[in-house]
């Protein structure tokens, strides 16, 4: 055999031995699955009137339902309105237990513009928080 062939040899055994690493790396990972996420708190934001304009009554409902569906009610909960892009004061709304995981309250968004609407529940030592946008105007 040449010098050339040895050398050409080589190089395909080490690129065999390469890929069959690779392909058993490959096979080993998929061997591993992760455990399914743990069902989720839900929370949901609606207002009546449903598109609430600015320097008007709207009235927040908040919906939450725990992990196995049902509706969360017990708790504690606000809304802090917060006016993206403008430096102003946060605007709180404390949300009233309706029973059946509903929560609601009234407030006014101050000014048109991106709003951001941050509900904060606490229940049966959660503390759940979720981030809703409204466009107003």
């Amino acid at each position: 055999m040449t010098k050339i062939s040895c050398w050409a040899l080589n190089q395909m055994k080490r690129l065999l031995v390469c890929l069959s690493l690779f392909a058993a790396l490959i096979a080993v990972s998929g061997c591993h699955r992760q455990p399914p996420a743990p069902p989720q708190w839900k929370l949901g934001l609606t207002t009546s009137p449903a598109v609430p304009q600015a320097m008007h009554d709207t009235v927040f409902t908040l919906h939450v339902l725990r992990p196995n569906g049902q509706p969360a009610a017990g708790g504690a909960a606000q809304l802090t309105l917060h006016m993206s892009f403008m430096d102003m004061p946060d605007i709180t709304v404390p949300l009233t237990d309706q029973g059946q995981g509903n929560y609601t309250g009234k407030g006014q968004f101050s000014m048109n513009g991106d709003w951001d609407c941050h509900a904060t529940v606490s229940i049966g030592g959660q503390r759940l928080s979720q981030r809703f946008h409204y466009k107003i105007g």
